[in-house]
């Protein structure tokens, strides 16, 4: 084995690829000397290779403690590998607790069980096991030893997730989900917002729904809106201001000069088309909002009352780590863009402010507190009303359902402030098979494995903790992630990537403490290529499965009802997937067709055949619950109620309907592989909430499902 291929081993690459045909191909050393590169480690031959894999293994030896242990409660003690001079007689080490407590103790470091040595720089080294015999219970806590100045993050976890019952065949949950964005109501300014959200809460909760769901809240670009879709954000730990309902905003009563301009009739014009129009328009929504949320802001710093100054204070000195480097970045942008259009991504911005720490920075930080105090406000004010939105669902066993996108954009606030946890100009994806023949590019830089260790996984803890925040479930796209990623080169076709394991292990307990602490169901989205074993490792911490109808299925049939798993999510679709009318009418497959997706007619033509042979195995399944005939000659309709009903006979824990299918929606909100040939994100509801309310189709839904649930 080649001393390129163990450094490549060494920091996680994966050997081998899958194919389109279900085998494997080995990697290049092209891939692996390009994302070697890419996390700082030269190898363009094979003396370089070595003396690198020489110098990490020799930095191993030179840290005493490790950065970060992760361990699991209930286990007997816990042991931490030490490393230090073998002539080392007493080891004196403490324990700080979460809450300040401390445990202290002392050994002799020769009575340790030993586990390797190493001649080092003419120095002896041992690396032995040290056995810490005081009770830790869960959290994040410090070891120290004395006379070293390295610190050890403990992080003792629980073995599983929080589930509100855990009992198969009770307890069983369901509800609704939308993009928060294309809900209309009366009041919002032309994007769904949080108050619109609280609407849906309250509305679900007294048809009896005990979840409702929402795409990533993650923060966008305020200077290019029409970046829309919320997979792809700025910083996933702060919300989207866009969603900010301004008539919720104490400071428009004391604004004179904002309701004036709201009053005038321009602005209503302006108003009027961003409401009645079918397709959001973000750039238009972004020109209304942010002109008054501005004023607002300004009566707020010379008018505001005292209790909302001091709750606003209190909140950016609870979360200033996280508000600080974000809200700065935007406010940079946002200047940057006024200074020179040209500039707007951060890999290309002047020298000075290209990262958190460039020169430039600090100097813009004194200069234009003003700027940043606005961006500031502006998460104050989405975090107050997002709040009040999961206040509304108080009584619900759930209650709101958020998502966490699998990673940032490559000219966002993450990787600005933070870009020595990413791998540079890497791109994640998937490999080519037999659905994409090209593979996916999905364009979002990845979190470098090792950088998250020497982090103490800080970054990740408050990532989850942000998407927690007023929760009582959350759901992790691409939960694979966890195990492995799949990485382009820089430069490189999607067909020269590898995979990168990650610390699954380390990732899951931090997840599951979190779950714990915020009483947060957590789902993991493990759709497409799953690793072997890693739905049941899933399981094993009660992290629920995500299960789509029409991926439920062997060969020749669909599966039973009984066949979900009891720990699951069960839907009949998603943002990326044609609503139920649609997939029943074929819609998706002329759309894919005048966008020209398909490689060629014939494609396009075993794509329909393919659909109706789906069509009659589905009625199948119906016919077999004794839902419908196995004809075909129903409605559209017909086949939503059906299918609900159907996901609403699963062993699945929680079921949630689309409201996309509920207001028979012939169009999907997103094409994957598209971007400006198609209006992704931006395809609204086409009844308001007011309408929904008055129509009964979400009573009609809970009688449906509470019937079907009674029954299984």
């Amino acid at each position: 084995m080649s001393n390129l291929v163990k450094l490549a081993q060494l920091l996680g690459i994966q050997d081998v690829i899958p194919t389109r045909d279900g085998q494997e191909q080995p990697i290049s050393d092209a891939t692996r000397r390009s994302l070697l590169k890419s996390v700082g480690i030269d190898a363009k031959d094979e003396d370089q290779a070595q003396a690198s894999l020489l110098t990490l293994e020799d930095s191993s030896w030179t840290q005493p403690l490790p950065p970060v242990l992760v361990t699991q409660r209930g286990k007997r003690g816990i042991m931490v590998p030490v490393t230090l001079d073998h002539d080392t007689e007493t080891l004196r080490w403490s324990v700080t607790l979460e809450d300040h407590r401390e445990h202290f103790s002392e050994v002799s470091f020769r009575d340790l069980e030993l586990i390797d040595q190493k001649t080092l720089n003419r120095r002896t080294l041992e690396r032995r096991n040290l056995f810490l015999t005081a009770e830790i219970p869960d959290g994040y806590h410090d070891l120290r030893m004395e006379g070293v100045p390295a610190v050890c993050r403990l992080i003792v976890t629980p073995e599983t997730c929080w589930l509100p019952t855990v009992q198969e065949g009770s307890g069983r949950i369901w509800g609704v989900a939308t993009q928060l964005y294309l809900l209309r109501s009366e009041q919002n300014w032309g994007i769904g917002d949080y108050s619109d959200l609280k609407k849906l809460l309250e509305l679900a909760k007294k048809e009896g729904a005990d979840i409702v769901g929402v795409n990533p809240l993650h923060a966008m670009f305020l200077d290019k809106p029409g970046d829309a879709s919320p997979y792809s954000p700025s910083d996933r730990m702060l919300l989207n201001v866009l969603n900010i309902d301004l008539n919720d905003i104490p400071e428009l009563a004391h604004s004179t000069e904002a309701r004036t301009l709201i009053e005038s009739a321009a602005f209503q014009t302006m108003l009027r088309e961003c409401r009645e129009a079918n397709l959001l328009d973000y750039e238009k929504v972004a020109a209304t909002k942010l002109p008054i949320l501005r004023l607002l802001f300004s009566t707020f710093d010379t008018e505001g009352h005292s209790e909302l100054k001091e709750a606003f204070t209190s909140f950016h000195e609870e979360r200033s780590d996280v508000l600080d480097r974000s809200c700065l970045f935007q406010a940079l942008r946002m200047y940057v863009a006024e200074t020179d259009s040209g500039f707007r991504e951060s890999q290309v911005w002047p020298e000075q402010y290209r990262d958190a720490k460039a020169s430039g920075v600090e100097e813009f930080t004194r200069r234009e507190p003003e700027r940043i105090r606005f961006q500031l406000w502006l998460q104050w004010t989405a975090d107050r009303q997002l709040k009040r939105a999961h206040e509304a669902a108080a009584g619900m066993k759930i209650g709101l359902y958020r998502d966490l996108a699998v990673g940032s954009h490559a000219s966002g606030a993450e990787t600005w402030s933070r870009p020595d946890l990413f791998a540079a100009d890497v791109q994640i994806g998937a490999p080519p098979d037999q659905f994409n023949p090209a593979g996916q590019n999905w364009g979002l830089p990845p979190l470098n494995p090792q950088a998250m260790q020497r982090d103490g996984y800080r970054t990740f803890i408050e990532l989850l903790r942000a998407n927690m925040r007023y929760a009582g479930a959350l759901r992790i796209d691409h939960v694979m992630a966890l195990r492995r990623l799949y990485w382009i080169p820089p430069h490189g076709e999607t067909k020269d990537g590898a995979y990168v394991f990650y610390p699954i292990d380390d990732l899951v307990g931090i997840i599951a403490l979190e779950s714990q602490r915020n009483c947060c169901v957590v789902i993991g989205e493990d759709l497409g290529g799953v690793p072997d074993g890693f739905r049941e490792r899933m399981a094993e911490a009660n992290i629920l499965s995500y299960r789509v109808l029409a991926f439920e299925r062997g060969e020749e049939s669909f599966h039973t009802p009984n066949e979900y798993p009891h720990l699951a999510l069960s839907v009949a679709g998603n943002h990326d997937l044609p609503t139920l009318p649609g997939w029943w009418c074929g819609n998706d497959i002329e759309l894919r067709e005048r966008l020209k997706l398909f490689p060629d007619a014939d494609s396009a033509q075993q794509a329909r055949e393919m659909r109706s042979r789906d069509r009659a195995a589905l009625m199948r399944a119906f016919a077999k619950e004794g839902l419908l005939s196995d004809q075909l000659d129903i409605t559209s309709a017909e086949f939503c109620q059906a299918s609900h009903e159907f996901l609403a006979r699963t062993r699945s824990l929680l079921t949630i309907v689309q409201l996309d299918d509920l207001m028979r929606e012939p169009e999907q909100v997103n094409v994957p592989g598209t971007s400006n040939e198609n209006p992704n994100w931006r395809r609204k509801l086409s009844r308001t909430l007011e309408q929904m309310d008055k129509d009964e189709s979400l009573s009609r839904l809970s009688s449906l499902m509470q019937s079907a649930v009674a029954t299984t």
